[in-house]
């Protein structure tokens, strides 16, 4: 069972809860005993229990959990073990680069707001790295059902062809980078760069454009395209 941004549940401090903590320790505490192995009843349709309501007993003893988060701040506390101090004449001075998680300790999660009994149930930490340029290109163009071929099919349903440069999705996985939204923000990158047309593919169908050809130029400046009639007359009313 993986479960997703358990770094959402940290403690706010290093220090010991005295009042109750609902979004913190407390979480971590009651889920000790679920990833250790228990018998529990849950409503088979989730929601709260009902005294009368029906339930289902799961064994957790042989279910593997994975959680993953995040963990935003965790290189820095990583970054400040192992740089150390920097104070005296034979000091080494240190660079302000990020600490590496692939050397993250069960002392460095602690700190980060995991109690210890909870890091202790995980025995293994795996760091993964940032997704590159061509990690971003190929979740838009190779993987199954695609936001690249999900548009694709949301343009040919008004009867219009999309196609991509390579330098646009180059640009388009470059914002995202930017951006640093991760593989998630393709979506909201390709939403941007396609606004203007899927406003007017009706339009488009009406004039005669039955293509849509995405440069890196639309990609820095979504604009509408314009029906070759449609821009002779511009150019001529220019002119007078």
């Amino acid at each position: 069972m993986f479960v997703d941004e358990i770094d959402k549940i940290s403690r706010r401090s290093e220090s010991q809860s005295i009042t109750r903590d609902v979004s913190g320790e407390g979480v971590q505490q009651a889920l000790l005993k679920l990833v250790e192995g228990t018998k529990c009843r849950i409503t088979p349709t989730g929601g709260r229990k009902h005294p009368n309501g029906e339930t289902v007993e799961i064994d957790t003893t042989n279910i593997l959990f994975i959680a993953g988060g995040a963990f935003v701040g965790l290189d820095n506390i990583v970054k400040s073990r192992i740089r150390g101090t920097s104070i005296g004449f034979q000091a080494e001075v240190s660079s302000d680069r990020a600490g590496d998680l692939d050397q993250v300790t069960p002392d460095d999660l602690v700190k980060f707001g995991m109690i210890p009994e909870f890091v202790g149930r995980f025995p293994s930490w795996v760091a993964l790295n940032e997704l590159a340029l061509k990690d971003l290109i190929s979740i838009l163009t190779e993987i199954k059902h695609s936001y690249v071929d999900q548009y694709k099919w949301l343009f040919v349903q008004d009867q219009v062809a999309l196609e991509f440069d390579k330098t646009a999705l180059e640009q388009v996985a470059k914002n995202t980078l930017k951006n640093k939204t991760g593989a998630r923000g393709l979506h909201s990158e390709l939403g941007r760069v396609l606004l203007p047309h899927m406003f007017n593919l009706a339009r488009y169908k009406e004039q005669g454009i039955d293509q849509v050809k995405i440069t890196d130029g639309l990609v820095n400046i979504p604009i509408e395209l314009k029906a070759p009639n449609e821009q002779i007359a511009r150019k001529i009313s220019n002119s007078r």
